[in-house]
């Protein structure tokens, strides 16, 4: 999560998202410890695993 892409927080009020998203970012430093990530990029509406078999989102 980065602030300069994250706006606010669907379906939560302004205020309330602003108090959770500040208290995310606080929480975002990982000081000396070692930090992997993977960047994705998602396509399409309904997500498929492995085998490009459809899954629902309903799970």
């Amino acid at each position: 999560m980065n602030p300069g892409f994250t706006s606010h927080i669907v379906e939560v009020s302004d205020v309330e998202s602003r108090a959770i998203l500040d208290l995310l970012y606080a929480h975002r430093d990982y000081g000396s410890e070692r930090r992997v990530t993977h960047r994705i990029t998602l396509r399409g509406d309904i997500p498929r695993g492995p085998q490009d078999q459809p899954r629902s989102l309903d799970g």
